[in-house]
């Protein structure tokens, strides 16, 4: 059994996290289940929004922003930038009780500490999810990416604690190993993240 119950990446903003773990978690989906926030650029490369999705529609982090796209919880529009968080906290909620519903051996929460950390019912959920007795896989966001939202919309130091509460709780109370990422350790995170999934599906080969 994995002592490591949890692990979480963070890192600068488009550094890869999120396709890393696209990559490793790739030969166990049937086993792994949750949410991916997926980026939405404009034909210029320009980020546009985020959306949140279940894991079994993600195959890329980053998509071309279009109306279809569902679950937008952050969108640039010619007001400026608007978020949902009820959006967010709704869709991440459902998203992780469905997957647990399926007996998911592994679960995806990417991203959190984000907008909806100050929430009462997503640090309820996370931390009923973080005590219980199944694995999860996931990617936290820098306090330096938070700092960076307050270009887009107001950031209050109440969001901004309870994120910075939400890392201190990984590591003391739930359990988690929070690995720093960058491009340069890339291959060495890859490594420790193929070898947990590994451990918690119970699967040594790729299917």
């Amino acid at each position: 059994m994995n002592s490591t119950r949890h692990i979480f990446l963070k890192g600068p903003s488009g550094a890869g996290k999120t396709s890393l773990l696209l990559k490793c978690i790739a030969p166990y989906r049937r086993y792994v289940g949750g949410f991916i926030t997926q980026r939405l650029v404009n034909s210029s490369g320009e980020t546009e929004g985020f959306s949140i999705q279940p894991l079994e529609n993600v195959t890329e982090s980053v998509i071309p922003y279009a109306d279809t796209v569902q679950n937008v919880f952050i969108q640039k529009n010619t007001d400026g930038w608007k978020k949902n968080t009820d959006l967010l906290v709704n869709s991440c909620i459902s998203l992780i009780s469905s997957a647990r519903r399926a007996h998911k051996k592994l679960l995806v929460l990417d991203e959190i500490g984000g907008i909806e950390s100050d929430t009462p019912e997503f640090t309820a959920f996370l931390g009923s999810l973080l005590q219980s007795n199944v694995h999860c896989i996931g990617v936290l966001k820098m306090k330096e990416n938070m700092n960076s939202m307050q270009e887009h919309f107001p950031i209050h130091n109440t969001l901004k604690d309870a994120r910075s509460l939400i890392e201190e709780d990984l590591t003391e109370k739930w359990n988690c190993k929070l690995l720093s990422f960058s491009r340069e350790n890339s291959a060495q995170i890859e490594s420790v993240l193929s070898s947990f999934i590994r451990s918690c599906t119970g699967v040594s080969y790729a299917l």
